[in-house]
């Protein structure tokens, strides 16, 4: 690996040092206030030998990718607090619709229709989620727009 400083914002004190890989791919880049002395902030990138991006991390978030950099698992721990895990799961025949998202372990499903374009998943799934299904097995209707975005549910109660 080989490092470098590439810039000092003097206005803020900023340091950002860079590190790359043979390939010329970012691998680490830490960032540190030099004026308050504090510790540098380091982010991590790990890439497999095809440069696909597999993990992601720092000092507060972590994220796992799979070979299609699809971002999988995210963990995120605030200062003092407790780590907060969410999990996605995708359709296997629609390389970026999301099915299925869980928070700490409990899963929430979407439900999809034909999107946009007509067709399931035509436009990855736009205009198509129809329902969430809740952890609690509470079933909400989506309400899109004419431009496919969600501006509503309707809930159990109506």
């Amino acid at each position: 690996m080989r490092f470098g400083l590439l810039r000092e914002v003097a206005t803020a004190g900023c340091l950002l040092l860079v590190s790359f890989e043979a390939s010329g791919m970012r691998m680490a880049c830490a960032r540190g206030l030099t004026a308050a002395n504090q510790s540098a902030r380091l982010v991590t990138n790990q890439c497999d030998n095809l440069s696909r991006l597999q993990t992601l991390a720092d000092s507060a978030t972590g994220a796992t990718c799979d070979g299609l950099d699809r971002r999988i698992r995210t963990t995120y721990t605030p200062d003092g607090g407790a780590t907060l895990t969410t999990t996605s799961m995708f359709d296997p025949e629609v390389e970026f619709l999301e099915l299925g998202l869980a928070i700490d372990g409990a899963w929430n499903w979407k439900v999809y229709g034909s999107d946009l374009s007509g067709s399931y998943a035509g436009l990855e799934g736009l205009g198509g989620l129809e329902a969430v299904i809740g952890s609690s097995g509470v079933t909400r209707g989506i309400i899109n727009n004419w431009f496919g975005n969600t501006v509503g549910y309707v809930g159990p109660s109506g």
